[in-house]
This record gives structure tokens, C-alpha cells and sequence, in this order.
């Protein structure tokens, strides 16, 4: 094997192993790739290539290309300093999660509450009976789409057990 030029790309939006196998396949398919190592819980890639094929950036773009983030290696950027921004980068992230747990949590526990006059109606068949319920549902449904429009971009096979 020839020798190469070496970069640690890092690449964020890994959460399994099917990703961390996926960003990998993705590498080792560019032309000029000689060695691709993607490791899930550093985020990032170790990439060796040569450089009279390909370049860093056509790299970088590959990763992109199969959904996730990635950047070019910042040189002067110390292991340090690197570490602090995956940690801000993880706190940001965290923060995110928490504020749409917490928002589902209250729709969900909103909707169990106002669809219990349904349950205590005896018509557990056909269409909702009560008009204002079925006034609030039609109501309540584009305003929820509104504010939480990624619970409506959840991938059909994850909401289906099969």
C-alpha cells in the first residue's frame, strides 16, 4: 500500500453503529481513499488518501452527502480546545432534547386530559360525537404541526413495528 496524506475529519450526527458503518462505506467508495476509519464515540474520521486523486474537501463533502455534519480539521486548534467545542457542541444538543421532551410531554399529557369525555361517552365507534372535541382536534392539530414540526418528520418505519 502507498503511503499517503493522513486527516481526522470530525463528523457529527453518529448516534449508532449503523451510521458510524455508513459515514465509513461512504469513505472507502471515494476514489483516492486508501484507508477510512470512522470511530462513533470520538466523531470522527480518520481518513488516509491520496492526494493527487482526491482532496480533503471532496471528503468532507462524501460525509455530508450521506446526512451528516462534517468539517474540515481546524490545524490550530489544540486536543483541548477541540474537546471544549464537542462538549458545548453535546450541551447545545442536550438542551435541544430536553426542551422537546418536555414539550411532547405536556402535548401528551394535554391530549390525554382533554380526550377523556371521549372515553366516558360509550361511543367508542365512528366518528367523535362531540362537537367541541372534534373542534378542538381540528384546531389543536395544525397548531401542533406549527410548533413541533420535527415530530412530524419522524421516519414511518420507526413509528411502525414490523
Amino acid at each position: 500500500m502507498a503511503a499517503g496524506a493522513k486527516i481526522d475529519i470530525p463528523v457529527q450526527g453518529m448516534t449508532c453503529a449503523a451510521c458510524q458503518a455508513s459515514v465509513q462505506k461512504a469513505l472507502q467508495r471515494q476514489p483516492g481513499v486508501l484507508d477510512a476509519a470512522v470511530n462513533l464515540m470520538m466523531k470522527n474520521a480518520a481518513v488516509t488518501y491520496d492526494p493527487a486523486v482526491t482532496r480533503p474537501e471532496a471528503l468532507v463533502e462524501a460525509i455530508r452527502d450521506t446526512g451528516y455534519e462534517a468539517e474540515m480539521p481546524r490545524p490550530e486548534q489544540t486536543a483541548f480546545e477541540e474537546q471544549e467545542a464537542r462538549d458545548r457542541a453535546n450541551e447545545e444538543e442536550f438542551r435541544v432534547l430536553r426542551r422537546k421532551a418536555l414539550a411532547s410531554g405536556a402535548v401528551g399529557v394535554l391530549a390525554m386530559i382533554v380526550s377523556m369525555p371521549l372515553m366516558g361517552s360509550g361511543a367508542h365507534h365512528g366518528p367523535v360525537g362531540d362537537p367541541f372535541m372534534r373542534w378542538a382536534m381540528e384546531s389543536l392539530t395544525p397548531a401542533l404541526r406549527a410548533a413541533l414540526p420535527w415530530l412530524y418528520r419522524i421516519p414511518p418505519a420507526i413509528l411502525s413495528y414490523t
